[in-house]
């Protein structure tokens, strides 16, 4: 919600060419590898429709979820099921605690897109398939809504490798297919849009991903991949206690005997489920569609190691258990009765695990404390609880936990940025200028570094400091509102006010939704004598939404 890109978009391009980052547009090159414009969009016109009321959000997340579980109904019934095993299925996929995190957490909204648009997907490639000559219509649809959900989330890329094992005559067709056909020009259609895709992020990324800075090297990344899928597998079909953060670590040492435990648990999950392939060939469906989609999530060496488990990345795969209880257990077979009971009792406790998974989602404090006891290693679980301390006034326990986080992850930025902001409350600016300082010349690229070191010198009466450190700033950031925002004030300070008025100019511009920018526009121009242009600024400002305290200066300003 406050990214500046979903507050206010510069059209189109600006939104297929940013990555999912809040610094995006300030940015040397893109921090982060999600590359989700799809997203972006849909949380603009969000934003546009209800700003940063969460009735709204939450509203959108719950329809979503809904079309979510119907889509999964759709699904099943095209894999043969019957209606009321249907049903039952794609209810027990809506109330897996996994979906807890995608629907209760606005950010989650993500998750949900993806997930809608690879079921359009599905849908649309099972329709293709039914023909019994490929099509251009069908595979154009398939092509389209591929491509969607691609711009979603990147994991959309699982229908891909579902799709290929089919072709590959590595699963078995679906019950009701009736065609005889492999799925060739389907796949050859899926590859063609995934190379479209792949080309596009390279060019807006410079590359398919960037490595994490503390992810794990490639053995060990690729050692603890087991590590993952356990987690994930125990997650899946006991989701007890599931939250946002999860405690899975990438291992040491490719070789450590926590890496060969893990890989020699999976071996064994892998020969039970090929067991029960063997025993019932019709779960060889639903077992490559968990695999397919927890695929792409496999990627450890480019993701911060504290996310390397997230049971978010279940709401695709927990649609294959449902689908195998539903083979397992059809309603519409004999002694039914049994199995209703049975579909009901499972209902039933998921729907309380995931209610208990709401819980932390009730408030700031709860979330964070949630946080800190399902993952006390996390660092990011740390410098929030900070900073809910620090805003309680508890600045002792605030410095507390900023230091547990640092000694969490050394090389984090943001609990130094906030040890810097804690020593400013304090006081005590020597302190917060050396530790900003040492973010900015270990990361000249950050840019909270930059605004901060900025305000701390001129704190400290340092003025010609201020200044030269936000000449550099904007040699580096040009396109940030707030550092000509600085520059304005410094000016001002100066009695240089009509640079510092050319300096808010330029803010204005670059934050044209920014109510903030029109008081000090028309506050400057007041100053200057030059009162009509001051009530033409500030009654551009009254146009745009504001805060009330923001509202009532526009207002004296105006008359």
């Amino acid at each position: 919600i406050d990214n500046p890109i979903v507050q206010s978009p510069r059209g189109l391009g600006e939104i297929f060419t940013t990555d999912l980052d809040a610094n995006a547009r300030t940015s040397e090159a893109p921090a982060t590898n999600y590359l989700r414009p799809l997203f972006i969009a849909g949380a603009s016109v969000l934003h546009r429709l209800f700003l940063d009321a969460p009735l709204g959000w939450h509203a959108t997340a719950i329809v979503l979820h809904g079309l979510l579980a119907g889509l999964a109904f759709l699904l099943l019934r095209r894999e043969g099921m019957g209606a009321a095993t249907a049903l039952a299925a794609a209810l027990l996929f809506a109330l897996h605690p996994s979906h807890v995190q995608s629907t209760a957490w606005v950010s989650g909204l993500q998750d949900l897109l993806f997930g809608v648009t690879a079921l359009v997907a599905f849908l649309a490639y099972r329709r293709s398939l039914r023909w019994p000559k490929a099509s251009w219509a069908p595979l154009a649809l398939l092509g389209g809504a591929f491509a969607l959900a691609l711009l979603a989330k990147e994991p959309a890329v699982g229908l891909l490798l579902f799709v290929g094992a089919e072709a590959l005559g590595w699963i078995p067709a679906a019950a009701d297919d009736s065609s005889t056909r492999r799925p060739r020009a389907e796949l050859l259609t899926l590859l063609a849009v995934a190379g479209v895709y792949l080309a596009y992020r390279w060019s807006v990324l410079g590359g398919l991903a960037h490595p994490f800075p503390t992810a794990p090297a490639m053995p060990e990344a690729l050692a603890s991949i087991p590590v993952a899928l356990l987690a994930y597998a125990r997650d899946l079909v006991w989701p007890v206690g599931l939250f946002l953060l999860h405690p899975a670590r990438p291992v040491a040492a490719a070789l450590s005997a926590p890496s060969l435990g893990a890989a020699s648990g999976l071996l064994v999950l892998l020969a039970a489920a090929y067991g029960v392939r063997r025993r019932w060939p019709a779960l060889a469906r639903p077992l490559a569609w968990m695999a397919a989609w927890l695929a792409p999530v496999l990627a450890l060496w480019a993701v911060n190691p504290e996310w390397m488990v997230m049971d978010r990345y279940l709401l695709l795969p927990s649609l294959g258990l449902a689908w195998a209880l539903a083979l397992l257990l059809p309603l519409e077979a004999a002694a039914w009765r049994w199995r209703a009971l049975l579909w009901m009792a499972l209902a039933v406790t998921l729907a309380g695990l995931s209610l208990a998974a709401m819980r932390p989602f009730a408030s700031e404090e709860r979330f964070w404390s949630a946080a800190i006891r399902a993952d006390p290693a996390s660092s990011t679980a740390w410098v929030e609880w900070a900073r809910l301390r620090a805003d309680a006034g508890e600045l002792a326990a605030a410095a507390e936990a900023l230091q547990r986080s640092v000694e969490l992850d050394p090389r984090a930025q943001l609990p130094r940025l906030r040890q810097a902001l804690l020593a400013v409350r304090r006081n005590d600016l020597s302190t917060a200028r050396a530790i900003l300082s040492g973010l900015v010349e270990r990361n000249p690229g950050y840019l909270p570094g930059w605004r901060n070191l900025v305000v701390v010198q001129a704190r400290g009466g340092d003025l010609a400091g201020a200044d030269a450190t936000l000449a550099q700033a904007l040699v580096r950031f040009p396109e940030d509102p707030l550092l000509w925002t600085q520059r304005a004030i410094l000016l001002r300070q100066q009695g240089r006010r009509e640079e510092a008025l050319a300096a808010i100019h330029r803010a204005a511009a670059l934050a044209p939704q920014d109510a903030a920018m029109a008081v000090r526009e028309a506050s400057l121009l007041a100053e200057l004598g030059r009162t009509a242009e001051a009530a033409a600024a500030a009654r551009r400002g009254l146009s745009l939404v504001s805060s009330p305290e923001i509202r009532a200066e526009l207002e004296k300003l105006a008359r």
